[in-house]
C-alpha cells in the first residue's frame, strides 16, 4: 500500500469486494457472478452494478459478508463518507431504498453495499490508518466544542480548555492499541454496549464498543 501511494497509483480494492458500479448506460441483465446459473436480481443490479442472484446474495449478506448492506448512518460514522459520496446523482455510491423500520409513519432509508463503502473510504483516506487519524481529529474537535459549551454554561474560562491536545493524549491508550483493522479479512466488528450517554450541551449521543472504541452521533 505504501509503495502504491509513493507511485501515485490508485489503491487496490479490499479483498473480496464486488466490482464498482459500471456506468448506468452499460447496465443490463446478466447471470449471477457467483454461481453463473441464475439471473441476477434487477433491483440489486440497478442499485450496485452487480449481477447476483437472491440465493448467492443471501449466502453472503451477513456481518462481514461481501454482500452485506449497511445504513447511510453507518457509512458516515464508520467510513466517514460525505453526503455527496453517498448520492449517485453526484457520481457517488448507489443504494437501495427500503421502508424505514424506525419511522412508523413512513419514509425510506438508504442501504449501501459495505464492500463498496469500504473501497470508497480507502480511496478517500488512503489507508485504514488515515481513516483512523481523521476519526481522531474529528473526535478532538467535538471534545473542544463540548468543553467550550461547558465553559459558557459555567460563565468561566476553564483552564486549559479548548487547546488542541497532543496526538498521544487524544485517544485512550487502550483504545488506540486495539483499534480495528478496517480493510483486512480479519476486520473487527464493533459490538456497541446498550448504555449510551447523552451530552445535552453538545446535543450528541455516545456509544461505546467493548474494545474501547466510541462514536458520537446526533439523533434525528
Amino acid at each position: 500500500m505504501a509503495e502504491l501511494s509513493r507511485r501515485g497509483a490508485a489503491p487496490p480494492p479490499p479483498r473480496g469486494a464486488p466490482p464498482p458500479p459500471p456506468p448506468r448506460e452499460a447496465r443490463g441483465g446478466g447471470m449471477c457472478v457467483e454461481c453463473g446459473e441464475k439471473e441476477g436480481q434487477p433491483r440489486f443490479l440497478e442499485a450496485f452494478g452487480v449481477a447476483v442472484c437472491f440465493d448467492c446474495q443471501r449466502a453472503h449478506r451477513g456481518e462481514g459478508g461481501r454482500y452485506q448492506l449497511i445504513s447511510k448512518a453507518k457509512a458516515k460514522d464508520e467510513y466517514l463518507l460525505s453526503e455527496r459520496q453517498l448520492n449517485s446523482v453526484y457520481g457517488g455510491l448507489g443504494c437501495q431504498k427500503v421502508p424505514n423500520p424506525h419511522h412508523a409513519r413512513g419514509g425510506e432509508m438508504s442501504l449501501y453495499l459495505r464492500t463498496q463503502a469500504e473501497q470508497l473510504a480507502l480511496q478517500t483516506w488512503k489507508s485504514s490508518e488515515g481513516l483512523y487519524e481523521e476519526m481522531r481529529r474529528r473526535a478532538d474537535e467535538r471534545e473542544a466544542r463540548r468543553e467550550k459549551a461547558r465553559g459558557r454554561q459555567l460563565g468561566v474560562e476553564l483552564p486549559g480548555r479548548g487547546r488542541k491536545r497532543p496526538a498521544a493524549e487524544s485517544v485512550a491508550p487502550a483504545a488506540s492499541a486495539r483499534r480495528p483493522p478496517l480493510f483486512t479479512a480479519e476486520r473487527h466488528e464493533h459490538a456497541f454496549l446498550s448504555d449510551e450517554e447523552y451530552d445535552g450541551d453538545a446535543d450528541l449521543w455516545t456509544k461505546r464498543c467493548e474494545c474501547g472504541f466510541s462514536v458520537q452521533y446526533e439523533r434525528i
